[in-house]
Order: structure tokens, then C-alpha cells, then sequence
């Protein structure tokens, strides 16, 4: 009886970890799934992309804000995000070093405020 309750368990718990859909990144970025929001981030000379979606479903970006915390060793960076697509955020003007990390920032007006790490 143990077992199988102990194995119904794990199965109930494998389920939740899969509510919010298959987590590969749809953009070639790093992904990690938020308390509302998957979020997506994309690093590349100079810019970055963030992408948003809410169990599997894209998340309307044309009114939200964000900003990327970037910490560069001892040096922090302000990365103000805006929108720029359907599912997208932009910020320009990044520079990113080996072993940078990011906090990311996002409000949403219809889902609330997100904020998830990142490192590189």
C-alpha cells in the first residue's frame, strides 16, 4: 500500500512540473519559468530580448515594462526594457561578460509583476 502511494505521488508531482508546457527556449535564449510568467532571455552584442508567455499561451507585451539588472562582476547595469513584438521586450546597450548574471524585471498589467534570475 505504501508503494503505491508513494508512486501515485511522485506521478501527481511530475504532472505539475509539466503544467506550464515544455520548457525549451522557442529562441535559442536560456529559459526558467516564473510564478506567472515563462520568461526567455536572449543576450546578444549590444542588445537583449526577453519573451514571455503564460502556459504555452504568448503573453500580449504592447503595454508592459521591464527592466535587466546585469551584474558584470562587481559592475551593475540597468537594462530598461520596452516592448518590441508580440511576445517581446528590448534593451539596448548591453555589454556582457563570461559569468554575468541577470535579474529580470517584468510588469504585465494583465498577469502582474514577474521577476526570475538568469546566469551566463
Amino acid at each position: 500500500m505504501n508503494k503505491l502511494f508513494i508512486m501515485m505521488f511522485g506521478l501527481s508531482l511530475s504532472s505539475a512540473v509539466l503544467a506550464h508546457g515544455d520548457l525549451k527556449p522557442a529562441h535559442g535564449g536560456q529559459i526558467i519559468e516564473g510564478k506567472k510568467m515563462t520568461v526567455e532571455i536572449l543576450a546578444q552584442p549590444e542588445m537583449m530580448t526577453v519573451y514571455l508567455n503564460e502556459h504555452e499561451n504568448l503573453v500580449d507585451t504592447k503595454n508592459a515594462t521591464g527592466e535587466v539588472i546585469l551584474l558584470n562582476g562587481g559592475r551593475k547595469q540597468v537594462i530598461m526594457l520596452s516592448p518590441s513584438g508580440e511576445n517581446s521586450l528590448k534593451g539596448e546597450g548591453v555589454v556582457l561578460e563570461k559569468n554575468a548574471k541577470a535579474i529580470v524585471k517584468i510588469k504585465v498589467p494583465e498577469l502582474g509583476e514577474e521577476q526570475v534570475r538568469f546566469a551566463f
